[in-house]
């Protein structure tokens, strides 16, 4: 559902409302938790396996993009949707919208004899209680800081391999592609001619990024996404952390708060906390990377620690819900902490894996069992 319509990106705008027991998002989860190769039957009776479960959809259209699934002997490809009820499809009015044309698989919870989606295949899901995390204040480890540190370092680690590997445009854009613009992002910065760029007026910078956006044939995504964080709204924000990144020497800066002094200074199209997520993902992992090339060991620490004692304005919403019953909400804004339960998260909260979270007193639970 688009809450901020434009016009021509999207025909169709509802308003969804569902069961407040139980979300379409929980569905998602389930489906990724089913492993690949899995047998599983559907609705008609056929016998489906997952070769690859797709992609999670933070925009418009299907919930589940290009997954790859194996039935009635077949290989097919194509979106997945899921709703509560079967008869979902309709009342979503899905059938008069073209993103739900490569559908290939709906899943419900709950089916409905007389009104069917016009998908061929369906799959019924059960509520499983068991995705919910299981950690709380009773069973968190006495140790729980020194272990949320090592889980930190990981992410950290993995921050810095990024910016090995990666280019530093790129590692831009996951920050200012807010709702699923990311690679939208990628592609502009791809193909601009930075040089160009930088010697232009300010004038001539946003028509260089339009023009370019428009011979790409971008399709930005607004759905889901406030106004103010529209992509081309940002723009200009990405013109300066462009233009502050190719004209700034970082082997300058001393310290952590004279570089984000002359990054606000610069950057004034952002505020503190896209700049705050820049200095996570991009700027101090390179200036570690940078002091590691010279071996100068000080250095190295100081962008490190600067970056485990960063504080974030108000804590990631998921990363809050999930874990707000354990942790405080100092406690979730400090860049140390989240960054090592971002890690917790990927790794460990799947199924099975539960009884094995590093932050749990195993004691606890062997007493339950």
């Amino acid at each position: 559902m688009n809450p901020y319509p434009i016009s021509g990106l999207n025909t169709f705008v509802f308003k969804i409302r569902e069961p407040k027991i139980y979300y379409e998002k929980d569905l998602v989860k389930q489906w990724f938790h089913i492993p690949v190769g899995k047998v599983v039957e559907t609705k008609e009776g056929h016998s489906l396996t997952i070769i690859h479960h797709g992609s999670i959809n933070k925009n418009k259209g299907p919930d589940i993009k290009d997954a790859v699934l194996f039935i009635q002997s077949s290989i097919i490809r194509g979106d997945v949707e899921c709703h509560i009820y079967e008869r979902d499809w309709y009342t979503h009015h899905h059938e008069k919208d073209i993103n739900y044309k490569r559908v290939v698989l709906h899943i419900a919870h709950k089916p409905v004899q007389k009104i069917k989606s016009p998908v061929k295949h369906t799959l019924l899901l059960k509520m499983d209680s068991r995705r919910k995390c299981s950690l709380t204040k009773h069973n968190l480890s006495a140790e729980y800081n020194h272990l949320l540190k090592n889980l930190c370092e990981k992410r950290w680690q993995e921050h810095l391999q990024s910016i090995s590997e990666k280019s530093r445009y790129t590692l831009l854009a996951n920050v200012l592609g807010k709702g699923g613009n990311e690679e939208n992002f990628k592609r502009l910065a791809k193909h601009l001619d930075i040089e160009q760029l930088i010697l232009s007026n300010n004038k001539k910078k946003i028509e260089i990024i339009e023009s370019t956006s428009k011979s790409l044939a971008i399709d930005w995504e607004h759905c889901g996404i406030r106004p103010a964080h529209w992509p081309e709204k940002r723009f200009s924000l990405f013109i300066e952390l462009i233009t502050f990144i190719s004209l700034t020497n970082h082997n300058e800066f001393t310290d952590y708060e004279t570089f984000f002094y002359a990054l606000s200074d610069h950057c004034i199209s952002g505020g503190k906390s896209i700049l705050t997520e820049c200095m996570i993902n991009y700027f101090l992992p390179l200036l570690a990377t940078q002091a590691i090339k010279i071996n100068d060991v000080e250095q190295y620490a100081l962008w490190k620690t600067s970056w485990r004692q960063l504080h974030l304005q108000n804590p990631y919403g998921f990363i809050f819900k999930k874990f707000g019953n354990v942790f405080s909400r100092k406690e979730l804004t400090n860049v140390g902490n989240t960054q090592g339960l971002l890690y917790l998260d990927r790794q460990f909260c799947k199924k099975g894996f539960c009884i094995v979270c590093p932050l749990k007193c195993l004691k606890n639970d062997v007493a339950k069992n």
